[in-house]
């Protein structure tokens, strides 16, 4: 019996990415930290503890997030994209707004 895949949303400045840089690439890979232009960090999808994409949300007018846009870094399996689903919810429940979610073909995101 196999388990399902857990994925999480990971901010930009969480310290599995960030603080430990002997051992980011066990999490990371090679992908680089920063954004296209090499400012601030991006926010991570991680899928089993490994990058599996990038992550960003938009809020509406009172400031509240509302949508999450994802690009993932590989293909996902359909249960990887339904551990996906499940903590773009759980974001949705921590910041108290129904949120919607799309995969990007790229990144495109803030």
């Amino acid at each position: 019996m196999s388990e399902e895949p857990r994925a999480d949303l990971v901010q930009a400045c969480d310290e599995l990415v960030m603080s430990y840089r002997r051992t980011r690439g066990a999490v990371t890979g090679a992908v680089p930290l920063l954004t296209r232009g090499g400012g601030a960090p991006l926010h991570w999808v991680l899928v089993d503890g490994r990058a599996a994409g990038r992550w960003s949300y938009r809020r509406h007018a009172r400031g509240v997030p509302t949508h999450v846009v994802i690009a993932p870094l590989r293909d996902w399996t359909p249960a990887e994209r339904a551990a996906v689903g499940t903590a773009v919810a759980a974001f949705g429940r921590l910041v108290g707004s129904d949120v919607a979610w799309e995969v990007a073909e790229s990144w495109g995101g803030p």
